[in-house]
């Protein structure tokens, strides 16, 4: 939808679900991916244009990548001022019938039913309460008649799940209507939609010179979606973010992409915008300390272990509950723990977890915070005699990281240390400002 677009300005493409995006961003020149030619064998000829091959050379590394500070501004650029995410590859989806809530009630593990326009945050479970997938749920309000906004009768719901848990959370979604025999559909809408991502300090500003929509704290407040129009062209809007910022998602027809991306760009000049891609989009959303699906989320995770307990509601039933409930009142045998390491190390994933000179887990993921200034991690930690993992335990005692056989001291957080009391997703950055000047004070 905007691939042409985003390598013209510099984008060097990765691969996820079929889909090519934005890895990160060069300046002053393009970085194409070209068709597969097999290096030249089985009779194919090999093309001439190697920039996408040398560019791919400085990720051939067990230590940070040879763009590890061009990714690094991109990810700063983003708590500083505002960037421009393309999640267009995220699935999106409708749910809608006569049984359409009566579905989401046994689908979602959170209250989808919170009124038109709320957005929810939840996960899907299996029948032994692992995470199938994690996604947003919004309820529909208006109706336009156009894709960003159907018409329907009753109540109907509007899914969007990321790349990699989008297919797995169709499927999910489909065989259980077909089990319960739920009178509801699910519409795949992910081919005509494209999604942009506005994050940071002045997406509100810029989103609002934009639009004739009033973007303000009251008719807009975190988790809130609404119907607007950009350059005429009618898009859904959600105040929502996965990097930890005042942000906004986009959601548009295929057919107004390139018309709302131009205009978006043209007023981004007056706001220092900047194009970021899915490297720094990882290191936000892992220093926030978010969750990854098939990373520190997978289908053998409970929730409950996951420090997801919040999104998993204690009235009615819903697919899974039951095992959520067993750990809620028994307590885990591992627990989601965020590292922080202040040696200048790179940790990806599958570091190994030490305390107290003992084995107790593993990172799912690692990155390199930039906010923070120093690597992180995301892992579970488990008792090494088998025992329910408690506070007092995952607590106390000393830990390490295991990188390439050498230890490395690390602090272990319970949630991750970066802006805990989420001011920055409020937009409340001056009290945040004033907190920072007195600690200096």
């Amino acid at each position: 939808m905007f691939h042409e677009a985003l390598v013209a300005r510099g984008a060097v493409m990765e691969q996820v679900q079929g889909f090519e995006r934005p890895a990160y961003y060069v300046k002053d020149r393009t970085v194409p991916v070209r068709g597969y030619d097999w290096y030249g064998n089985y009779d194919h000829v090999k093309n001439p244009d190697q920039r996408y091959e040398k560019e791919l050379e400085g990720e051939y590394t067990f230590g940070f990548s040879k763009h590890h500070h061009a990714i690094g501004e991109e990810a700063l650029s983003i708590r500083n001022s505002v960037g421009l995410f393309n999640l267009s590859h995220f699935t999106k989806m409708y749910l809608t019938g006569a049984d359409a809530q009566e579905a989401a009630d046994w689908l979602f593990t959170v209250d989808t039913d919170l009124g038109p326009g709320r957005v929810a945050y939840s996960c899907l479970l299996n029948r032994k309460g692992g995470i199938e997938a994690d996604c947003t749920v919004t309820q529909l309000n208006e109706g336009l008649g156009t894709l960003v906004g159907p018409i329907i009768k009753g109540k109907g719901y509007y899914i969007v799940a990321c790349g990699e848990s989008g297919p797995q959370a169709l499927s999910h979604i489909r065989k259980e209507l077909v089990k319960k025999r739920f009178k509801a559909i699910v519409s795949d809408t992910t081919d005509r939609m494209g999604l942009l991502s506005l994050q940071g300090p002045k997406s509100r500003q810029l989103l609002q010179s934009i639009t004739e929509s009033p973007i303000t704290d009251q008719r807009f407040p975190l988790g809130m979606s609404h119907l607007i129009k950009i350059n005429g062209h009618p898009c859904r809007a959600m105040r929502m973010s996965f990097v930890g910022e005042l942000g906004y998602q986009l959601h548009i027809p295929v057919a107004s992409c390139m018309s709302v991306y131009n205009r978006l760009v043209d007023a981004g000049k007056g706001f220092d915008l900047q194009h970021i891609g899915f490297r720094a989009f990882y290191s936000l959303s892992c220093e926030k300390g978010y969750h990854l699906w098939n990373h520190d989320i997978r289908v053998d995770d409970n929730p409950v272990e996951a420090d997801l307990r919040g999104i998993c509601r204690e009235n009615g039933q819903y697919l899974g509950k039951q095992h959520v409930d067993i750990l809620k009142n028994n307590g885990c045998y591992k627990r989601r723990a965020f590292f922080t390491l202040q040696d200048d190390v790179c940790v990806q994933g599958m570091e190994t977890i030490w305390r107290d000179d003992q084995i107790v887990g593993y990172l799912r993921r690692g990155n390199y915070g930039y906010s923070l200034d120093c690597s992180i991690g995301i892992g579970y930690v488990r008792h090494p005699k088998g025992k329910v993992v408690d506070d007092e335990f995952i607590k106390s005692g000393n830990y390490e990281i295991e990188v390439r056989n050498k230890r490395y001291p690390a602090t272990l957080f319970l949630k991750s240390p970066f802006d805990p009391t989420h001011n920055r997703m409020l937009g409340e950055y001056e009290s945040e400002a004033q907190e920072e000047e007195h600690f200096e004070d």
